[in-house]
This record gives structure tokens, C-alpha cells and sequence, in this order.
């Protein structure tokens, strides 16, 4: 286990895309999706994450 100055450092997290809507928008193999819907559907986080991947 890593640690810093005696002290361990904490499991790294998991993320992983909501079942549905940031499935799809992750697994599709088109260069530009259009993606829509309403607020608190997750759109912003899966941007997010798709660009984490790279």
C-alpha cells in the first residue's frame, strides 16, 4: 500500500457511467454525438468522462 509521510493513502474510485442514456453516449464509435435532454440527466458528467478516457 502507497502512503505519504506514515499515513496511507486512501482506494482510488471507481467511475463508471449510468446505466441508460451515459451508456450509450460512451460506447457509441461516432466521432460528434448530439445528445439532448433535461437537466439532471447527466449530459455534463458524461462529456466529462468521455474526455477522462483519453
Amino acid at each position: 500500500m502507497a502512503a505519504i509521510k506514515g499515513r496511507p493513502l486512501a482506494e482510488p474510485e471507481t467511475i463508471i457511467p449510468q446505466p441508460g442514456f451515459q451508456e450509450r453516449a460512451l460506447s457509441t464509435r461516432a466521432d460528434i454525438a448530439i445528445i439532448g435532454g433535461s437537466a439532471g440527466g447527466g449530459k455534463t458528467f458524461a462529456l466529462l468522462m468521455e474526455a477522462a478516457r483519453h
